[in-house]
């Protein structure tokens, strides 16, 4: 009899455990009604669960001898890019949806290379930005901190020729540079970093 007095009180508390643990369960949340909605360009899987929403994203690109950008050129010839890129991202909302946080992990490889010519520069970056929202979901209230390996291009025989490594915070639409710390050639001086690659190619 005592036996089953046990057994009987052990089920007792499985039962009352068990609307709890259904209340916990993640519950799935179209990417959309958040605020703002993420970046479209990346595959979202969005659960709300811990009294807060938080989505997990991809977003895998990748071009061939690419020139989007006019300034990357050597007196006129553009300087072609060959890449593949994959971004990883982690987004927080409150409960109502509003976004509190982003962190993002990037990794790319390139080849870049001067039309008509042979010599193949290098291009790679491991790198993670972190976006605080100040205020929950409101775009402007945001600040951008990048930090890693957010570009490094080397020449065959040369080894690195620029890098930007080290920490870089900007405002909200990174029209303003907070602050900086570690190597930021291109970012610091941006003629300097393609002239020397346009001299890495003349080798």
């Amino acid at each position: 009899m005592r036996r089953l007095l046990a057994l009987a009180a052990a089920g007792l508390v499985v039962l009352s455990a068990a609307p709890a643990a259904i209340a916990a369960a993640p519950v799935p949340v179209d990417p959309s009604t958040l605020t703002p909605p993420p970046n479209p360009n990346f595959d979202w899987s969005c659960l709300a669960r811990g009294g807060g929403i938080v989505c997990d994203g991809t977003e895998v690109t990748g071009a061939i001898d690419d020139n989007s950008d006019p300034a990357f050129s050597c007196d006129g010839t553009p300087i072609l890019t060959t890449f593949t890129q994959t971004l990883t991202a982690r987004r927080s909302h409150d409960a109502a949806g509003r976004v509190i946080r982003n962190h993002t992990v990037g990794t790319f490889d390139e080849r870049w290379r001067l039309a008509g010519s042979d010599v193949v520069l290098t291009s790679r970056g491991r790198w993670s930005l972190t976006v605080d929202y100040a205020v929950p979901g409101d775009v402007t209230s945001r600040t951008n901190t990048y930090t890693g390996g957010q570009l490094t291009v080397s020449a065959p025989g040369e080894g690195v020729i620029f890098q930007n490594t080290g920490r870089v915070r900007l405002n909200w639409d990174e029209s303003e540079v907070l602050s900086v710390s570690g190597h930021q050639d291109m970012m610091e001086d941006f003629e300097g970093s393609i002239a020397a690659a346009c001299a890495a190619f003349a080798r």
